[in-house]
């Protein structure tokens, strides 16, 4: 069974698992609150509102930035960064596994799509990775090494962080197999402006790179995948809540004036 098979089937069951946690999170909030959040929206809201109320409070969290701006900048990063890294993956996702490999549709601006190598597709890949890995670090240095006196830290929170680590940190090694185990030639890698030289540092091990570069995708996927079935579950949960919920908050406080 190839690779990206394999990936699909995981894929399949962590999003079905993933649904399944939220359905019960929503479900055990709905029980206790006479209202949810989207319940309560103000009458008469319109979409313009909603968007610009999504992004100032939703994700650029207006509010937070008052209150502290290293908080405000390693949340920001990083939830940016996964939600252009995650729009990005699902586009590519399905130009490939819905048009190309689903319909056979094999028009050139879908190849290009499709083709990790093509330059605009491999300079996003490589650039949207970094306010994810900056958005980390910030993170681990306020929790572990700043320790705000209000901040408390429990297993909970190590474990999402290593699991995130371990996902991040092995991106850009992983792509940098990939280069060595398709045999990119080096017009094409350059554009992957870190994968690139990693793979250059890499080239004089002589590793046989297809069964190198297998292992460690899985290595660099399955904390994502083990993540989203315990979000729910976790505080990491407000991840998801966070946005929805400041999104309203801010739509009643405008109501409200």
């Amino acid at each position: 069974m190839d690779r990206l098979t394999i990936f699909w089937i995981l894929m399949a069951a962590t999003v079905a698992l993933f649904l399944w946690g939220v359905a019960a999170n929503v479900s055990i909030y709905r029980t206790g609150r006479r209202r949810t959040p989207a319940e309560g929206l103000p009458n008469g809201v319109g979409f313009g509102r909603i968007l610009r109320a999504l992004l100032s409070d939703g994700l650029l969290h207006r509010a937070l930035l008052g209150e502290s701006k290293w908080r405000w900048a390693a949340h920001t990063l990083f939830a940016i960064g996964f939600l252009l890294l995650f729009a990005l993956s699902t586009f590519t996702g399905f130009f490939e596994e819905i048009l190309r490999r689903g319909f056979g549709v094999e028009t050139p601006f879908v190849l290009a799509v499709v083709d990790k190598d093509t330059p605009i597709m491999a300079l996003l890949n490589e650039t949207l990775g970094i306010p994810l890995l900056v958005g980390w670090v910030a993170l681990v240095v306020r929790r572990y090494i700043l320790r705000p006196a209000q901040l408390r830290t429990e297993a909970d929170d190590t474990w999402v962080l290593a699991l995130l680590g371990v996902g991040l940190l092995t991106g850009y090694p992983t792509e940098a197999l990939r280069l060595l185990a398709e045999g990119t030639t080096s017009a094409a890698a350059s554009v992957s402006f870190i994968g690139y030289p990693l793979a250059q540092a890499l080239r004089p091990l002589a590793l046989p790179w297809a069964q190198w570069h297998f292992a460690l995708f899985f290595v660099h996927v399955l904390p994502f995948m083990v993540l989203l079935v315990y979000m729910p579950y976790s505080k990491f949960f407000h991840a998801v809540m966070g946005p929805i919920v400041a999104t309203v908050n801010a739509l009643r406080r405008e109501e409200a004036r």
